[in-house]
Parts: C-alpha cells; structure tokens; sequence
C-alpha cells in the first residue's frame, strides 16, 4: 500500500504555493514522483522534496515539468515570481509601511510648513486602523485560545467587514500602508484557520474570505508599485478559489490580473486571462460585472493595438453599464462606475492615438468622478494632462497637472506618484515656456517631500 502523501500548506510561502501547484499538475497527468522525474531527467526524491517545499525550485525543474505536464508555462512563470519576491524582501530590511510613515506618524505631507490634507483626515485614518487592528485581533485572540469557542457565520461577517475597512482606506489613502496591514490580515486569518474550531460550512467561508483578503492583498501592493507580491496575492486567490470552487472569486482574481499584464505591457496574456473570467462568469455575470470585464477586454486590445476589437468591447461595455446595479453584482464590484468606464475609454484612446475620443471621455470622467475617490480623480487628472499636452494646450495642461500635484500629496499610492512623474516628463518638453518651468520646480518639491527625500 502506497504511503499518504503529506498535506500541503500551500498559503505559507510561496515556495510552499509552487509545491501545490506541481502536485496538482502532476495529479492531473497521472503522475508518481519517479515516472515523472524519468521523463525530465529530474529525481523523484526532488520532486517530492519540491513539493513539500523541503527543497526550493529551479528554473531548469519548472521549464521540464511545465513541458511534461503540459502548463502552459505556469510554473517558470512561479519561479520567475519567488526569485522576484525574494530579491525584494532582501533588499528591504525594514519592513515598515514603506511610503506611508507620514500618514501613520499623524502628519501629511507639507508645503512651507502646512499639512496638505489637514489634521482631520489624517485622525480618522489612524481611527480606522486601530479599530480594524482591534476588530481582527479580537478574532485572533479568540482563536488562539485553549478553550476557543466554535466559530460561525458572525466570525466570517466580521472577516469581511474588517476587509471593507482596508478597501475604505485604500480609497482614501492609497494602498501603500494599508498593504501591510492586509499581510496582517492573512496572517491572523491563517492562525484562525489552522487553531481555531469550526464546522464545514464555516471552514469553507473562512477560506473565501482568505482568498478574497488575498485578493484585496494582491490590489494594495499593486496600488503601492509591488508587482511581483501584487502578482503572487492574485494567484493565491485563483488557487483558493479553485480549491472552494468558488467562481466568483476566480473571476476577481482573473480580472486583476489581467488589468495588471495590460499595465506591465503584456496584452496577450491579458486578453488570455480576462477572456478566461467571462467564461467562467457566463452563467451567472451581472451586467455590470460583464461591463468590466469588456472594458479590461477593451483595455488590453488597444494596448495591442487592434482597434477594432478595442472600441466593439467598449461599446457593449457602455451598453452593459447602462444596465444599472444589480443585487447580484459582486461585493467587490462597488469601484465600477461612469467614471471609471470614461477613465478606460480615455486610456485606450491615448493608447490608439485617438485625441478627440480621448478630449470628451477625460471631461466625462473628471465630471463624474466620487469626491469620496480623491486617487481616482488624480489619476483622471493626469490623463486629461495627457490629452491637453498632446493637443498642444500647454497653458490648461500646466493647470491641470497643478491639481493633480495638490491632489498627489495626499495619497499614498506609488501608481499615482508614477502618474506624476509622467506628466512631469510630458511636460518638461516644454520647460523653456515660464509657466512649465515654475510647475516643474513648484511640483519636484511637493514630490520630495512627500517622499520624505531631499530635493534634487
């Protein structure tokens, strides 16, 4: 009788993450640890050893598995991402809320003295982190316990409502700090479901809610410009979601990153990914939901360049969204709105070449913009300088790219910041003109200080 295989624990690293995915593909292909390793020249003992996460993967290992079990390229692309990872966290040796001292530390970021955002705002974010701290902690500590009750539906409810206070935060905020608190959140979560009792329906939830936390990781570090961890959350997520089976959360997991391959210039994977969630989400898709998904769709064909399928998908997405909401869309639906729809049509314009499209769309954008999404109206902001510099309309661009500066400051998000930097390069073509040249200094030092460096 053959010997069980030990379990996996797939969400304690990502080499652990790496192990689970080989043995699932070599599962799926019928596969012992010897037959495989005759058929790649690898031993079976590494294999085994690899999956357990005994060992650590290597690039010539991933390639032959990827090619005899047929992956498509999965597991190269999961060592790429562990080497990545794994730089970054050497290189880092104080892994502190990076980019985001000055909010916790209860001061903005400052011109001559005086806060940008003002006393106030910057109190409630240090309100909504200690209670978001104190909400997940209660569950931990009662987890952890010897003599910890039973968990239920009410422990799940307050998983997710401690999300939708890191989501409130992000929109305000930017997603530089609140990454860190969203590693917290997994970690906690994980403690609560390795110690803590529960019966199969809560255990179940309690992993949606693990990979919907992951998801929200996966969107925070890429909010704060850490590709590869954004890049690792959202595979999480996918590979919770397929051990649920919860489709919903694939489809999220699906989405994000897709947006992100279209950003990193990687349409095709993109289109590949997105095209995946709609089929997955045929059955029971929103029209909002389905909305979105075309508008990704439509982003990453103009990225390609193929303009026909970019402004068909677009306009079935304008089609869809005017739908309205539905009681059925997804929880994490809530950002997709008018303005973000004009946003990606604003975007895949510029990218198309189209100024035109791109002048009305940036307006209906910035005219439909939430006052409570202050990063989003930057964002929208900066396109709109991109339009107006390619138009030749120096003056308004100055103007414009001088609200998204005052805007910039009070967000913490390296996304925007990259934004800015943009705008400032598309501008200083134009540096001998007097009004550029006072932007290009007024804005350089706004952005070193709020990046708490000296002025270069």
């Amino acid at each position: 009788m053959g010997q069980t295989p030990r379990e996996l624990t797939p969400y304690a690293s990502l080499r652990h993450f790496f192990g689970a995915e080989l043995r699932h593909w070599r599962l799926l292909a019928g596969l012992s640890h010897d037959r495989l390793g005759k058929q790649i020249n690898f031993s079976g003992d590494l294999i085994g050893k690899v999956e357990k996460a005994d060992r650590a993967p290597s690039a010539p290992l991933a390639e032959a598995c990827d090619e005899a079990l047929s992956t498509g390229g999965a597991l190269a692309r999961l060592v790429n991402l562990i080497e990545a990872v794994e730089q970054e966290q050497a290189a880092e040796k104080t892994p502190v809320l990076p980019g985001c001292g000055w909010l916790l530390a209860g001061r903005g970021p400052t011109v001559g003295g005086s806060s940008v955002r003002g006393e106030d705002p910057v109190d409630r974010f240090e309100f909504l982190v200690s209670t978001f701290g104190a909400g997940a902690g209660s569950l931990v500590g009662s987890a952890e316990s010897a003599d910890a009750p039973q968990l239920g539906s009410e422990n799940v409810e307050s998983w997710r409502h401690n999300l939708s206070r890191l989501y409130e935060l992000d929109a305000q905020y930017g997603g530089a700090g609140v990454y860190e608190l969203a590693l917290l959140s997994v970690q906690q979560l994980r403690r609560v479901l390795h110690r803590a009792s529960y019966g199969p329906s809560t255990g179940e939830a309690l992993h949606v809610v693990l990979g919907e936390v992951s998801s929200g990781a996966g969107w925070f570090a890429f909010d704060a410009g850490r590709q590869a961890e954004a890049r690792h959350w959202w595979l999480e997520a996918s590979h919770i979601a397929r051990l649920v089976g919860n489709d919903r959360l694939f489809v999220d997991a699906a989405s994000l990153l897709s947006r992100q391959a279209t950003e990193l210039g990687w349409p095709q994977e993109a289109i590949d990914l997105v095209e995946a969630a709609q089929q997955v989400a045929k059955p029971w898709a929103t029209p909002r939901l389905r909305s979105h998904l075309l508008s990704l769709e439509a982003f990453a064909h103009s990225r390609a360049g193929n303009e026909q399928a970019t402004w068909h998908a677009l306009h079935r997405a304008g089609k869809l969204f005017g739908s309205g909401f539905h009681d059925d869309d997804p929880s994490w639906l809530y950002f997709w709105d008018e303005a973000d729809l004009r946003c990606c049509e604003t975007r895949a314009a510029l990218s198309l070449g189209q100024l035109p499209l791109a002048e009305r769309s940036s307006r209906s954008a910035l005219a439909a913009v939430r006052p409570d999404y202050p990063r989003n109206c930057v964002s929208y902001l900066t396109y709109r300088v991109e339009v107006l510099v390619g138009q030749r309309n120096i003056e308004e661009a100055v103007f414009t790219a001088g609200q998204a500066v005052v805007g910039a400051s009070e967000v913490s998000s390296a996304r925007i910041d990259t934004r800015i930097a943009q705008v400032r390069k598309e501008l200083a073509r134009y540096a001998n003109q007097p009004k550029v040249a006072e932007f290009l200094d007024w804005s350089g030092q706004i952005m070193a200080t709020k990046a708490n460096r000296p002025v270069v």
